[in-house]
C-alpha cells in the first residue's frame, strides 16, 4: 500500500521524490541576481530573436558507494519570455529534451528536468489514506485545532472551511476504521 508503517515506506530502492533531490530553481537564481549580466555567476549572452543565455555550473559528483569525487561542468541554456506587464521571465531549457522548465533536478550526475530525471512529486506516491490525511491536516492548520474562526476571516469562509474540515475528519476516521477492520 505504501503509507507510513506499511513496510514499503522509506525503502532504499524506491525513487526519491522531487522534494528529496537537489534542485536548481531559475526563479530563485533570478531573484538573487545570479542571472544578471555582470552578476555573481558566469552567464554568456548571445544575440537572436529574443535574449537568451547559458548558465555554467561546476560541482563535484560521487556515485553511491564510490570513494572519489568527479568534477562536473554542465552548461544549461536559458530562455527568456516577455511578461504581459513588462519585464522578462527566465527559464531553463532541459539539456536532454529542450523543454522550458523553472526547476532542474539533480538526481544522478546531471541536472535535468523532472520528466527526464523520472522524479515524481511526493503526492504521486500517496495512498488514498495519505491524501485524506494531508487534506485534513491542511484544513486543521488553517483553522486551528478547535476549528475556531481566525481573526479577519469572513464568517461564510470560516463556515465553508469548517464544514470541509469536519467532512475531511469524518472521511479520515472512516478510512482508518475500515483499514483496521481489514486483516493484513
Amino acid at each position: 500500500m505504501g503509507g507510513p508503517g506499511s513496510g514499503l515506506w522509506d525503502r532504499g530502492d524506491t525513487r526519491p521524490a522531487l522534494e528529496q533531490v537537489r534542485r536548481l530553481d531559475v526563479r530563485w537564481l533570478h531573484q538573487q541576481g545570479y542571472l544578471q549580466p555582470g552578476g555573481r555567476a558566469t552567464v554568456t549572452w548571445f544575440c537572436g530573436e529574443r535574449p537568451a543565455g547559458c548558465f555554467l555550473i561546476e560541482y563535484s559528483y560521487r556515485m553511491h558507494g564510490a570513494a572519489d569525487w568527479e568534477p562536473v561542468r554542465q552548461v544549461i541554456t536559458l530562455d527568456w519570455t516577455v511578461c504581459h506587464y513588462g519585464g522578462q521571465r527566465p527559464w531553463f531549457l532541459c539539456p536532454e529534451c529542450q523543454r522550458r522548465v523553472a526547476i532542474l533536478c539533480g538526481e544522478g550526475k546531471w541536472f535535468l528536468c523532472r520528466h527526464c530525471s523520472q522524479v515524481p512529486y511526493t503526492s504521486q506516491g500517496e495512498t488514498r489514506l495519505d491524501r485524506l490525511h494531508r487534506k485534513f491536516r491542511k484544513l486543521r492548520d488553517r483553522l486551528g485545532p478547535q476549528y475556531s474562526r481566525p481573526k479577519r476571516m469572513h464568517w461564510r469562509t470560516w463556515e465553508r472551511l469548517r464544514e470541509q474540515a469536519l467532512e475531511a475528519e469524518r472521511a479520515w476516521d472512516l478510512a482508518c476504521k475500515s483499514r483496521e477492520a481489514t486483516p493484513p
